[in-house]
């Protein structure tokens, strides 16, 4: 924007002084504009304190004036530092800006410096916030960039200036969208499960060896990238993490150096019919927060996707993270298919019945029931892993879990409590039989049900049995190998 309205303002021969006085003004009308994003105030407030250095002569270097309006921004507003355009913004002018002699060559190697000491720079802060990235975008940016930069943005700039120019802006911006959509095809996304401190101080001293020996040493942060994500499969312990989904049921499981990853129902909401002025305008879905961690952990596949039954605070979000991670095999229970169930199957998954043995875990279920109750029908799964024994009760009521106490007779080291603590589950005669070591409810802060319910927390009580709620604690993690160990983050 700035190069544009110089190369105009030369051509009209306008004074030095008076172009950077008319430009700054303009700058801060556009800042204003856009509402102060942090990127766009990065870039505005640059050029600014550059005139500024440049005319008072002090011969400062460009970094430490980006370092300067760095420091002013986050006095002015501290919470700047948790702002992604601001960090991204600054991380990758920075980068241009000490490797600025290196990018060297025509114009579309210039390109395809600029875009992969942008990618270096920023890579981690990704990493942090996504745990993927597409290793394409280097190349992508070959034909997006020249594209808006010498096409769509000039167009854009003569539409404001003479809008019967609008239907060929719309033009290039429906091309830009295909090829978009073109591009996102081809994408080879690397997922990279969650850096730690240690990561970020051996990236960034690799890329101040790029800086002094050249850009061969990028090899290096490739192998470091690698570490990372096999480091996952070096872990020898087994994981539950029993989610928080508000007022839903979830349980991701996962084996020692990720040989088996099941997941336990997906949690969802149940909508009821409102109004329309009842209808909150919000566009967050929790599925996307689940997909989120799911790559923190380095899982881009589920080996085996357990739907209890079909009650959409169980499948809610299924269709969600299918449509995000390859899921192999799911199980469902012994009742026909209703809408909710059959909306997730697919040919991509095959479907099992009752039992399942992983290569380090064994799953049953002890509830064959076909009710056109769901709850009656509900799955109640043993699972064996590490040597303990596990038992999820899904939503099954009393009359299952006396069936359940009859037909079998194990020890039970942790117990997922039915229907997320309600009374119409957790019989004091099945907590007894069963006397699991540790128990789990999950269930939704301020939820309309009330639960767990006062009844249940009142047996566990007397029992003397060790619980957690994912109401009070949020997701909760265990980690299984000879003993367990509970952690409640």
């Amino acid at each position: 924007l700035v190069g544009f309205m110089q190369y105009i303002l030369k051509k009209l021969r306008v004074k030095e002084n008076i172009r950077n006085i008319v430009i700054s003004g303009f700058l801060g009308f556009y800042m204003f504009l856009v509402g102060f994003s942090a990127s766009v105030m990065r870039a505005s407030l640059l050029f600014v304190f550059l005139i500024i250095n440049k005319k008072l002569r002090l011969n400062l270097e460009t970094s430490r004036v980006l370092y300067i309006l760095f420091l002013i921004l986050l006095l002015i507003n501290p919470f700047y530092i948790y702002n992604l355009g601001f960090i991204y913004s600054f991380l990758t002018s920075f980068g241009l800006i000490i490797f600025a002699k290196k990018i060297k060559g025509n114009y579309f190697k210039k390109l395809l410096l600029v875009s992969l000491i942008a990618l270096l720079f920023s890579l981690p802060v990704t990493l942090l916030n996504f745990y993927e990235f597409n290793i394409l975008t280097i190349l992508n940016n070959l034909i997006i960039v020249p594209l808006v930069s010498l096409i769509l943005f000039p167009l854009s700039l003569l539409t404001f200036l003479c809008p019967f120019l609008e239907i060929f802006l719309n033009l290039g911006f429906n091309i830009l969208e295909k090829i978009n959509l073109f591009l996102d095809t081809f994408k080879i996304n690397i997922i990279v499960p969650k850096i730690n401190i240690f990561f970020i101080i051996i990236y960034y001293s690799l890329i101040y060896l790029i800086y002094k020996k050249g850009f061969k040493c990028v090899a290096g942060i490739g192998l470091l990238i690698l570490i990372q994500k096999i480091s996952p499969y070096l872990d020898f312990n087994n994981y539950i993490y029993y989610l928080d989904v508000g007022q839903g049921d979830s349980s991701l499981i996962i084996s020692a150096n990720h040989q088996d990853i099941i997941l336990i129902d997906t949690g969802g909401v149940i909508n009821y019919q409102k109004e329309a002025w009842k209808i909150r305008n919000n566009n967050f879905n929790l599925a996307d927060n689940i997909i989120l961690f799911f790559k923190s952990l380095g899982i881009n596949k589920i080996d085996l996707l357990v739907i209890s039954h079909g009650d959409l605070d169980h499948i809610g979000y299924a269709k969600d993270i299918k449509e995000n991670l390859a899921v192999k095999k799911m199980m469902f229970n012994n009742n026909s298919y209703n809408s909710n169930e059959q909306a997730i199957i697919d040919n991509n998954s095959k479907i099992i019945k009752n039992k399942y043995i992983g290569k380090k875990i064994a799953i049953k279920n002890l509830n064959t029931l076909i009710n056109s109750n769901e709850n009656d029908s509900s799955l109640v799964l043993k699972l064996n892993l590490a040597g303990h024994n596990l038992l999820y009760m899904g939503d099954a009521p009393k009359k299952v879990e006396e069936q359940v106490r009859n037909d079998y007779h194990f020890n039970c080291d942790i117990l997922k409590l039915g229907h997320h603590g309600s009374n119409t589950s957790s019989d004091v005669d099945f907590l007894k039989a069963f006397n699991p070591k540790l128990s789990i409810i999950s269930a939704g802060r301020n939820n309309r049900y009330n639960h767990p319910h006062k009844e249940t927390i009142a047996t566990l009580n007397n029992l003397n049995l060790e619980y957690y709620s994912t109401k009070e604690e949020g997701t909760i993690e265990v980690i299984l190998d000879k003993k367990i160990i509970f952690y409640a983050p």
